[in-house]
Protein backbone atom coordinates (compact mmCIF):
# COMPACT_ATOMS: atom_id res chain seq x y z
CA UNK A 1 0.00 0.00 0.00
CA UNK A 2 2.76 2.44 0.48
CA UNK A 3 3.93 2.05 -3.02
CA UNK A 4 0.74 3.75 -3.76
CA UNK A 5 0.71 6.30 -1.46
CA UNK A 6 4.57 7.55 -2.80
CA UNK A 7 3.53 6.92 -6.08
CA UNK A 8 0.02 9.36 -5.85
CA UNK A 9 1.71 11.84 -3.35
CA UNK A 10 5.61 11.92 -4.39
CA UNK A 11 6.14 14.60 -2.15
CA UNK A 12 4.09 13.37 0.55
CA UNK A 13 1.18 15.66 0.54
CA UNK A 14 -2.24 14.89 -0.11
CA UNK A 15 -4.63 17.01 -1.39
CA UNK A 16 -6.29 19.21 1.28
CA UNK A 17 -9.72 17.29 0.99
CA UNK A 18 -10.31 14.05 2.61
CA UNK A 19 -13.47 11.78 1.44
CA UNK A 20 -14.52 8.58 3.78
CA UNK A 21 -17.64 6.97 2.10
CA UNK A 22 -18.89 4.83 5.17
CA UNK A 23 -21.00 1.23 5.30
CA UNK A 24 -21.01 0.59 1.93
CA UNK A 25 -19.19 -2.43 0.20
CA UNK A 26 -16.22 -1.93 1.12
CA UNK A 27 -16.95 -0.88 4.60
CA UNK A 28 -14.62 2.31 4.00
CA UNK A 29 -13.37 3.77 1.02
CA UNK A 30 -11.36 6.69 1.25
CA UNK A 31 -10.04 9.35 -1.48
CA UNK A 32 -8.39 12.76 -1.50
CA UNK A 33 -8.94 15.36 -3.63
CA UNK A 34 -8.54 18.61 -4.70
CA UNK A 35 -12.20 19.82 -4.70
CA UNK A 36 -15.36 17.92 -3.98
CA UNK A 37 -16.20 18.57 -7.82
CA UNK A 38 -13.72 16.29 -8.58
CA UNK A 39 -15.87 12.81 -6.79
CA UNK A 40 -18.78 12.01 -9.19
CA UNK A 41 -20.71 11.16 -5.46
CA UNK A 42 -23.75 9.10 -7.81
CA UNK A 43 -20.97 6.97 -9.27
CA UNK A 44 -19.30 6.29 -6.01
CA UNK A 45 -22.80 5.17 -4.37
CA UNK A 46 -23.55 3.33 -7.61
CA UNK A 47 -20.73 1.13 -6.69
CA UNK A 48 -20.31 1.78 -2.57
CA UNK A 49 -23.65 2.20 -1.49
CA UNK A 50 -22.20 3.95 1.08
CA UNK A 51 -24.16 5.63 4.23
CA UNK A 52 -22.26 8.29 5.69
CA UNK A 53 -20.23 10.34 4.04
CA UNK A 54 -16.99 11.81 6.17
CA UNK A 55 -15.19 14.80 4.49
CA UNK A 56 -12.37 16.92 6.27
CA UNK A 57 -10.51 19.86 4.48
CA UNK A 58 -7.39 21.16 6.44
CA UNK A 59 -8.22 24.64 4.62
CA UNK A 60 -11.10 24.82 6.30
CA UNK A 61 -10.06 26.46 9.54
CA UNK A 62 -13.60 26.82 11.06
CA UNK A 63 -16.77 24.36 9.70
CA UNK A 64 -19.65 27.13 9.64
CA UNK A 65 -23.11 26.51 8.70
CA UNK A 66 -23.08 27.92 5.86
CA UNK A 67 -20.24 25.64 4.46
CA UNK A 68 -21.81 22.76 5.51
CA UNK A 69 -24.99 23.91 3.50
CA UNK A 70 -22.77 24.81 0.12
CA UNK A 71 -20.84 21.00 0.88
CA UNK A 72 -24.78 19.15 0.90
CA UNK A 73 -26.65 21.14 -2.05
CA UNK A 74 -23.63 20.19 -3.94
CA UNK A 75 -23.04 16.45 -3.29
CA UNK A 76 -27.57 16.11 -3.37
CA UNK A 77 -27.44 18.10 -6.84
CA UNK A 78 -24.69 15.55 -7.66
CA UNK A 79 -26.43 12.96 -6.72
CA UNK A 80 -29.75 13.51 -7.38
CA UNK A 81 -28.99 14.34 -11.76
CA UNK A 82 -30.03 11.01 -12.46
CA UNK A 83 -33.56 11.13 -10.96
CA UNK A 84 -32.51 9.95 -7.49
CA UNK A 85 -34.08 10.89 -4.44
CA UNK A 86 -31.23 11.86 -1.31
CA UNK A 87 -31.89 12.60 1.92
CA UNK A 88 -28.46 14.43 3.71
CA UNK A 89 -28.54 15.03 7.06
CA UNK A 90 -25.60 16.33 9.13
CA UNK A 91 -24.58 13.34 11.50
CA UNK A 92 -23.27 15.46 14.59
CA UNK A 93 -23.57 19.22 15.35
CA UNK A 94 -21.33 19.82 17.92
CA UNK A 95 -17.94 20.72 15.11
CA UNK A 96 -19.81 23.47 13.52
CA UNK A 97 -18.16 27.21 14.39
CA UNK A 98 -15.47 25.46 16.24
CA UNK A 99 -11.59 26.11 15.31
CA UNK A 100 -9.81 23.67 14.39
CA UNK A 101 -9.72 21.19 11.32
CA UNK A 102 -12.52 19.04 11.94
CA UNK A 103 -14.30 16.53 10.39
CA UNK A 104 -18.29 16.41 9.06
CA UNK A 105 -20.21 13.31 8.21
CA UNK A 106 -23.41 13.74 6.60
CA UNK A 107 -25.79 10.84 6.65
CA UNK A 108 -26.82 9.33 3.42
CA UNK A 109 -30.27 8.05 2.28
CA UNK A 110 -31.22 7.30 -1.44
CA UNK A 111 -35.05 7.07 -1.20
CA UNK A 112 -35.83 6.56 -5.13
CA UNK A 113 -33.20 5.40 -7.85
CA UNK A 114 -33.48 7.05 -10.95
CA UNK A 115 -34.23 5.76 -14.14
CA UNK A 116 -30.85 5.10 -16.21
Amino acid sequence: MQHLVEEYFPDEEKPPITVTFWGGSPICARVYVEELSDIDFEDSYSYLYFRIISISNRDYRTWTRKRIKEVIQHIKEDMEFDGDQVDLKLEFDWQINRPGNHEISLCCEVKEFGID
